[in-house]
Order: structure tokens, then sequence, then C-alpha cells
């Protein structure tokens, strides 16, 4: 009984009800570093642990650079940042050269970063600063985190494990897609066992698990994990000016002068629902609506879809240019068969877009509020879900009116979220 006053009272030292401190280890800027900048706010973020930070403003166009950029962000800039630069930009350049396959190269890159951030982090000096009555924190991402979640058990640390996505599921939904799509002939391949089987020791290491929407919840049940170790925050959306954008405008009908202007934005590969949207759009090349695809293609792409005259190949779009699509379309599509959420829904939101979405990410749609829900990610749900809002403009009016950025998915929210997962954490431990 003594510990739990001394926690509580631990707890009760700051505004926000928490002297807690987190160290976070994160590979690359998932998310717009989005817990970190969270519990920086909070002043719980003890340090953030990166393999590459760097302001990149006047850097120079390398190629060895290129893939790095956008590893930093403005909110952090006051923050403790623990980053292996040089070693980081040394494995780039030995990645260019050796040419390991897609898996190898990942499970290899995860491994390194483990064994860098297990020198780089001031383990002790994190305890020995620690109030009495409490334990630091660490929060890791998954297929990244065992041997960091390993050292910090040993050492009585509170063990927090982001799950990036829902897990298995992911691969085998893949797999589906394939047999039943042979014509894309992907050439997507499953992950080793292996790269399960550390990740499943990487759940048993952490006191609470982290996902981002039910979708994933429902998949690690079906693990065998324990529903009371998982708890749901959602990804929070990038604050910026895109919040102030007014409701779109729409015609009073779409013409093939001026077609509904339909945006998807993401990886072209099958989990993402790509095929069924094509088959859908060929459907719908009497009507007046347009497909703009942007993002990188990850299979292979049948003559007839690509010079399809209803749909725009985009490419990879940079950060700097998203602005401009999500502006100049009428609705975005998100025909996943499996996301852990899905950011994009809330980018798009943010711009007053409404959103047709599946049922297997995060929960941003509201069905008929500000968007709509597929009932299966088929070519024949997607053609009518597309038909209707080119048939009915003055619904995509009022769903644009009904759109933005619900509460729920600001950063002060998801740190508030993190924050009580927390103290339950340790509570539960005493």
């Amino acid at each position: 009984m003594e510990g739990r006053q001394v926690m509580d009272a631990h707890l009760s030292t700051t505004g926000t009800g928490f002297q807690t401190q987190v160290v976070c280890a994160q590979i690359g800027a998932r998310d717009h570093y989005a817990f970190p900048r969270a519990l920086h706010r909070c002043g719980a973020l003890a340090a953030l642990v990166t393999d590459f930070w760097w302001p990149w403003n006047g850097a120079p166009d390398l190629p060895l650079l290129r893939r790095l950029r956008g590893r930093w962000h403005p909110d952090l800039q006051a923050a403790r940042v623990l980053s292996m630069n040089l070693p980081t930009l040394r494995s780039e350049a030995i990645s260019r050269l050796t040419r390991r396959q897609h898996w190898d190269q990942m499970m290899h890159g995860n491994r390194l970063f483990q064994t860098r951030a297990l020198r780089r982090i001031p383990w002790n000096e994190f305890l020995r600063r620690y109030p009495a009555g409490g334990r630091p924190v660490l929060f890791a991402y998954s297929y990244a985190a065992l041997d960091l979640l390993r050292h910090a058990k040993h050492l009585g640390w509170t063990t927090l494990l982001g799950q990036i996505d829902p897990g298995p599921l992911d691969s085998r939904i893949a797999e589906h897609e394939l047999q039943q799509w042979p014509e894309f002939g992907s050439a997507w391949r499953g992950a080793p066992a292996c790269y399960y089987d550390h990740w499943r020791k990487e759940l048993e290491l952490a006191d609470r698990i982290i996902v981002n929407s039910e979708w994933s919840r429902q998949a690690l049940l079906t693990e065998g994990v324990a529903a009371e170790r998982i708890d749901i925050i959602p990804v929070p959306c990038e604050e910026s000016d895109a919040q102030d954008h007014p409701a779109k405008d729409y015609p009073t009908a779409f013409t093939s002068a001026r077609p509904l202007r339909v945006l998807f934005l993401g990886q072209i590969n099958l989990r993402k629902g790509v095929p069924a949207l094509l088959t859908a759009m060929e459907n719908l090349a009497d009507q007046p609506v347009e497909l703009w695809m942007a993002g990188p293609l990850k299979l292979n792409l049948p003559a007839r879809h690509a010079a399809a005259s209803n749909i725009r190949w985009l490419g990879p779009i940079t950060c700097g240019a998203v602005g401009k699509f999500y502006r100049n379309a009428d609705i975005f599509i998100f025909p996943t068969h499996s996301d852990g959420f899905g950011l994009t829904q809330l980018e798009a939101q943010s711009w007053r877009m409404p959103v047709i979405a599946s049922k297997h990410c995060g929960e941003v749609v509201v069905d008929g509020h500000n968007g709509m829900l597929l009932d299966e990610v088929t070519a024949e749900c997607i053609q009518a879900a597309l038909g209707y809002c080119c048939a009915n403009p003055q619904i995509l009016r009022q769903w644009s009116a009904d759109s933005g950025v619900a509460p729920r998915f600001r950063l002060d929210a998801a740190g508030q979220m993190l924050m009580q997962v927390i103290q339950d954490a340790q509570r539960a431990a005493l």
C-alpha cells in the first residue's frame, strides 16, 4: 500500500498529473514523430532515440541523403534527441552496394538500430535521476524493439510496444490477394518466419501494447494477446494551416469536362485494394469519374490499366506537393484490406475532403457524415460508392462541410491517452 501511495504522489506532481519520463526509440519519421512530440508537449519525453536527425534547410540534394529527408521535426528542436547520423549514413552507403533482398535489408536495419540504440541510451543516468517510487519508461516500435525491451525489462523499466501494423494478418491478406489477382504479378514476398518469431517475443516483453485502431486490436487478439494488455491510441494528425481550409466547392453536376476527381495516395500495392479499385474504374469508363493515383508502384500494372483514359498516374509525391492534390481533388479513397490506421485519411479530412474507406483501418470515417464506408473491398462495392458520389454532388458538399479533424485525433489527445496508459501500467506493476 505504501508503494501505491508513493506512486500516486509521484504521478500528481505536474499539471498533467504525471512526472513520468519516457525514452522513445524510433527508426525514421513514422507518423511525423507523433508520439515523441505528444510526450514532449506533456513534458514527459526524456529522449528520442532515432537513426538519423538533421534539420534539412539548405541540405545538399545528394542521392545518399534523399531517403533520409524529413528526419527532423521543429516541434522537437528543444527536445533531447540521441541520433546515430554517421553510422546510419555508413549503413545507407553499404546497403546501396550490397543490394540485399527486401526482408533481409529490413531485418538487418532493425538489428543495427537496436545495437546502436543500446549503446546510445544512457540507461544508468535515467535510473539515477528518476524519483523514488517510479520507473523510467521505454516506448519502442514493433519489429525493432526486442533487444531494447529485453534490456529495459532487466533494469526494471516499464515497457511499451507501439504496434505499427496488424501483424501476421497483413501477410495472410496479401498472400490471398496475390492468388486472387495473378495478372498483377506482384513482387511481394511474405516475411520470413523469424520476423514474426522475434515479434512475438516483443509482445511478451511489453507491459502494454499500443495499437492505433480496433482493426489492429482484433488482429492481436487472434494472435492470443490478452485484451487487457492492448490499448488503442489513434495516430494524431499533423497540425498545420490545412485546418483552416473552407469546405470544398462542388459543381451542380459532374461532366466529362468536370469529372469527379478521386484521389488515392499511398503505396500502390495489393493490400491497399488497388486491383479492386482499378477494376471499378474500368467498369466506370463511361462515367465522369477520374482517378488520381499518387504513390510508388509496388505491383506489375496490366497495360489496360496503365493506359486507361480515366486514370492519371502521378508517381511518388513529395511532402511539399501533397497539399495541391488534397486541395484539388473531390474525394479521397482508401480501400485497404488491412492497415493499422492510414494517416492519409486524417490528412484528407484536414483539407475538408470526404473519404471513402474500408472498415479495415482507423476509425476516421463516420458513414454518411464525412464520407462513406465500404461494406467490402470489392470492385462492385467501390464502383457503387463512386457512382453514388458522382450522381450526388450535393452529398459531397455536405460531407465536406462536416469533415475535419476530430478532437480525438489531435496531438494533445494522443499525449493524454498515452500518459494514461503509462499510469495504468505502472500502477499495475506495484
